[in-house]
């Protein structure tokens, strides 16, 4: 089966969305990830599992989706939560921060290598923000986060008043 939990985050033209990016790489944005590791790797819940956000004009989201055994849909839906809480409550590590804006940073140079890709990356701006970074600026702004603006905006974020569930597969229940 295929799970979603949602929240909603901030829109394109706020700055937070440099945080909510570290946050979601951290989260779910590649194999070293806590969710990866945890719901994957350690728990076998999940053969996927991925974390990111989606950013329009006036607003935006942060999606983690799984699949999973829908046997061990509950369980994997609390390791999941689990997860969050620890962010909130605990923060994240110096070195997950450093990987994580190191990763954000590869696949940023990475991607801007194709001549259409930076055509991509500079008009998308042009069109959407009125304002333009250029690759380096961008990536300043990734490693200008902090530890505790991660932690302030999973707070602000991560509020179980505001999760959205979503699945699709054989689901009568999602106990939360």
């Amino acid at each position: 089966m295929q799970l979603a939990l949602g929240f909603p985050a901030f829109g394109l033209h706020d700055d937070r969305k440099y945080v909510l990016n570290v946050l979601s790489v951290i989260l779910g944005g590649n194999m070293s990830s806590r969710l990866f590791i945890n719901v994957r790797e350690r728990k076998g819940l999940a053969y996927f599992v991925r974390c990111y956000p989606n950013y329009y004009q006036d607003t935006g989201n942060i999606m983690i989706q799984a699949g999973l055994d829908p046997a061990r849909k509950d369980e994997a839906v609390q390791v999941i939560l689990d997860e969050l809480r620890k962010v909130k409550k605990r923060g994240v590590t110096a070195k997950e921060l450093k990987d994580s804006v190191e990763f954000l940073n590869g696949k940023t140079v990475l991607n801007l290598e194709d001549s259409s890709h930076l055509a991509e990356f500079y008009a998308k701006q042009e069109l959407l923000n009125n304002k333009i970074l250029t690759p380096s600026q961008k990536l300043r702004k990734f490693k200008a986060v902090t530890r505790n603006d991660i932690k302030k905006v999973a707070n602000e974020v991560f509020r179980d008043e505001l999760l959205t569930v979503a699945g699709i597969g054989p689901i009568n229940k999602i106990n939360i």
